[in-house]
């Protein structure tokens, strides 16, 4: 703060949830009263900025990374990882946190399709092909796992492929997954 008087800075306690946080934004996008920094789920990103683009609120920090030298965002991010950033071809934002994804699953129902619940798939093919396993299904259609929009994101993006939103929609009603 010596080095830089001149600079404020203003910390806002988020939201509960990243759909709350982003209403504010919304809110603040109408106002006039939008943070500088803010941390979006990448799951949530891409509303995010349709919202804020419309306005022409959203930044392409693209520039900013260029400013740092050819081999910085490489240096300092997979690329895997620094595409969750982006936006078509714009990159919007920077990955700083990552959640691990957990797997829950129904042991009785691995064991009932034949599989052995303590030598659960450790790639996602097996994942999938477990889940699509006829027998691992319980008699009222549901399966023994519980899903999320990040999960199927990673699934698809695992080994580098870019998709866009309508790719992400044909994608999102996997059976079995």
């Amino acid at each position: 703060m010596k080095e830089h008087p001149g600079v404020k800075i203003k910390f806002r306690l988020s939201p509960p949830s990243y759909a709350e946080a982003n209403l504010v934004v919304t809110r603040g996008a109408l106002t006039g009263d939008l943070p500088d920094v803010y941390f979006s789920g990448f799951g949530e990103l891409e509303s995010m900025v349709d919202t804020l683009a419309k306005r022409q609120l959203a930044v392409d920090l693209g520039p900013f990374i260029t400013t740092e030298g050819s081999d910085w965002a490489s240096s300092n991010f997979d690329k895997a990882l620094l595409n969750l950033g982006r936006v078509g071809e714009t990159q919007y934002g920077l990955p700083f946190n990552a959640s691990t994804p957990v797997i829950f699953y129904n042991a009785d129902l691995v064991k009932r399709s034949g599989h052995d619940p303590e030598h659960f798939p450790k790639d996602w093919d097996g994942i999938i092909k477990l889940a699509q396993d006829p027998s691992a299904r319980r008699r009222d259609r549901r399966h023994g796992f519980f899903r999320r929009r990040e999960c199927r994101r990673l699934v698809l993006a695992g080994d580098g492929p870019e998709f866009g939103r309508q790719d992400l929609e044909r994608c999102s009603h996997w059976h079995g997954f």
